[in-house]
């Protein structure tokens, strides 16, 4: 069960992310539609498609409105997670879920370990007063949202909108629906 909810939360991450951040490339004319991409593996889920076979891009010009991979040029972004003690791996980016979430999404995730538990609030005060990452997995609590309210976008009325069943979920566990 565990397992699983790091993985819905690691997925509503990453789509949040691309939705957060999809604005920020370069100003293009979005185009209607790109050709599909070949399915390499057959676990992605189905795009929606025109008539013509293609997919439909959003107005960013580089995000497709369903389906894998999520954007059509691959993006970076830097996610600062909380590493358990017990995780005996020595670096996020290099296990093999991450490289095949990066494969069926073609969004790179640049991975900051941070070790829980000693030390874990100095690094983190350190990481968002000097080079703060796209998204935290975790690990930030309310004060240090406080202390610099500015730099923190609120996620509300993007979870309804692109994720309503992760927000379905968020409110039944906590007791709100």
């Amino acid at each position: 069960m565990k397992k699983k909810l790091r993985l819905t939360a690691l997925l509503l991450t990453l789509t949040m992310s691309c939705s957060l951040l999809a604005g920020c490339g370069a100003n293009k004319a979005p185009s209607d539609s790109v050709p599909e991409a070949p399915a390499d593996s057959g676990s992605a889920a189905p795009a929606e498609e025109s008539s013509s076979g293609e997919r439909t891009l959003l107005a960013d010009g580089n995000t497709y409105a369903s389906g894998l991979p999520i954007v059509n040029e691959k993006v970076t972004f830097r996610i600062a997670r909380g590493k358990n003690p017990l995780d005996s791996s020595t670096d996020t980016n290099e296990k093999p879920i991450m490289k095949l979430m990066e494969e069926a999404t073609n969004i790179h995730i640049e991975w900051i370990d941070i070790p829980t538990g000693e030390g874990q609030k100095e690094q983190l005060s350190i990481l968002l007063s000097t080079d703060m990452p796209d998204a935290f997995m975790g690990m930030v609590d309310p004060s240090d949202i406080m202390k610099d309210y500015a730099s923190f976008v609120p996620l509300n009325d993007m979870m309804e909108q692109y994720a309503p069943n992760i927000k379905e979920t968020y409110d039944k566990t906590n007791g709100e629906a």
